[in-house]
């Protein structure tokens, strides 16, 4: 039977890939011109002295590790979890480059009808049985290691999914903590 830490941390980890989703496939919408107007007075030429500007043009969102730009439901998402020396986490701990290879392995027979798109998820925030000198319970990860993360992630050819069991903490926050991994 899972603990509520684990079941809280795993629906946190659903969160944050659903924001993600919608992060790699958001698009800008189409804006909506005036109706025409049907008077006489309006089909005669006229000069504008309104100069038009053109719409902010959003970059597109960055190419995912296999190709394209939106995770679903082109994609079906098969990988490791964990974190630093902790096995009781997951497969992804220690030497990350043997965990990829491992979990190449371990993914091909979910390949289907939809490409399997190998993933990383890093338990960024991990949540405590006891309280934090901030009183939260739960402790979050430094830059320096989601950056080994990340370049493991990009050597493999997988997705970096930032797991958050946030405690007693509020979880946006949490998430605005790793807002420069998001992007």
């Amino acid at each position: 039977m899972r603990s509520a830490a684990d079941r809280a941390g795993r629906g946190g980890a659903a969160l944050l890939c659903l924001l993600l989703a919608l992060g790699c496939s958001a698009g800008s919408t189409p804006s909506r011109s005036a109706p025409e107007s049907t008077s006489a007075a309006s089909s005669a030429p006229t000069t504008s002295a309104t100069p038009t500007t053109a719409a902010p043009t959003t970059p597109p969102p960055p190419q995912l590790p296999g190709g394209g730009r939106t995770v679903f439901p082109a994609y079906r998402l098969v990988g490791f979890s964990g974190g630093p020396g902790s096995p009781a986490l997951g497969r992804l701990t220690g030497d990350l480059d043997a965990a990829a290879a491992e979990m190449r392995q371990q993914i091909a027979p979910y390949a289907g009808a939809r490409p399997v798109l190998p993933v990383f998820e890093l338990i960024t925030t991990i949540a405590h049985p006891f309280p934090t000198p901030e009183g939260d319970y739960s402790g979050r990860s430094d830059d320096a290691l989601i950056q080994d993360y990340l370049d493991a992630a990009r050597r493999a050819g997988a997705l970096l999914l930032l797991n958050i069991q946030p405690g007693r903490a509020d979880f946006l926050p949490e998430v605005q903590a790793y807002e420069k991994w998001l992007r």
